[in-house]
């Protein structure tokens, strides 16, 4: 279907409509063209990639990337793609395809796995890729949370990641790239959704943290984007039936340690009980996460006032 920025529906475009049936589509705007990945659950197909214009025009019969059966996710540095997908009990895998839709090189696998059914998500970071996806490979046997860093030519850098590692499950995975560095979100039990700030460099940045409130509600299938100055996360939140609840308190570009131009801040040292002369104002830790509470502990925090004006905050006792 096309859609209006001002969301009007323009047209349905069948997309893959052949007997046998096509599901899970992801989908990637590379060069000129969208280029959509499939399961094609047809005999001797598989995960499929076609070029759709921006008119809604079908442009290719399609290009079997692999007989992969599970989950295809893709995305573009702007003229090649990765597409990704999973594999019952042998793997996350990986291959490239061009600005034509068109596979290149051969399939890689990104991660072996221990279990099934895992759905696999990738993100373009400025140089690589980064590829996460949950799997049962943990000495507890639960479920975590691995990632992996993937050069545009298809080439595995450096080592898995293990990105979320706990008592309970982990597992529905999602990310987003903000110009400087990825941030994971992903499922908790069954009723946190989590975060985790990633560098370009697959190396963690900071720890975990929770997105969603402390209530004991069941959640699933989280999702985020980066904003021009947010991260929005939603997830389906069960109330008497399921709801779609959403977060946008994680700021982004606070990080002091980003660029250059970003370390300039105006910066002022006040006591922790000093907050209470400031009114209107959001408190946000170098992490970008809002502090809900005044009451907070001495370190060095970001303060907004109004709309765009940040301060950086060395708070003392």
């Amino acid at each position: 279907m096309r859609v209006t920025p001002q969301m009007e529906i323009l047209d349905t475009v069948y997309i893959g409509n052949e007997e046998g049936g096509q599901n899970i589509p992801a989908i990637t705007f590379a060069n000129e063209n969208y280029i959509v990945a499939f399961l094609d659950m047809r005999p001797g197909k598989g995960i499929i990639t076609k070029r759709i214009s921006p008119q809604g025009i079908i442009l290719d019969t399609g290009y079997t990337v692999d007989d992969g059966n599970n989950n295809p996710d893709i995305a573009t540095d702007g003229t090649r793609s990765l597409v990704v997908w999973s594999k019952e009990f042998v793997g996350v895998l990986g291959r490239c395809v061009d600005s034509l839709a068109k596979p290149e090189d051969s399939v890689f696998t990104v991660g072996a796995l221990l279990g099934s059914s895992t759905a696999p998500k990738v993100a373009y970071g400025g140089s690589n890729y980064l590829v996460v996806w949950s799997d049962f490979n943990s000495p507890v046997g639960d479920l975590d949370i691995f990632g992996q860093v993937v050069s545009t030519q298809g080439q595995l850098v450096d080592e898995r990641i293990t990105i979320a590692r706990g008592a309970e499950i982990q597992k529905s995975p999602n990310l987003a790239f903000d110009g400087s560095r990825y941030i994971i979100t992903w499922l908790e039990g069954i009723s946190k959704i989590c975060g985790q700030f990633v560098g370009t460099n697959g190396k963690l940045i900071g720890s975990a943290f929770q997105i969603s409130d402390t209530t004991s509600i069941e959640r699933q299938f989280p999702s985020i984007a980066a904003g021009s100055s947010n991260y929005l996360v939603a997830w389906a939140e069960y109330h008497n039936g399921f709801d779609i609840y959403g977060s946008a308190e994680n700021l982004i570009n606070v990080n002091e340690e980003k660029t250059t131009t970003r370390k300039n801040f105006p910066t002022v040292i006040i006591c922790a009980n000093s907050l209470s002369q400031f009114t209107r104002y959001d408190i946000f830790d170098i992490a970008g996460r809002r502090v809900r509470t005044n009451q907070v502990e001495p370190g060095i925090y970001f303060i907004k006032f109004g709309e765009y004006t940040l301060v950086k905050v060395i708070i003392i006792k």
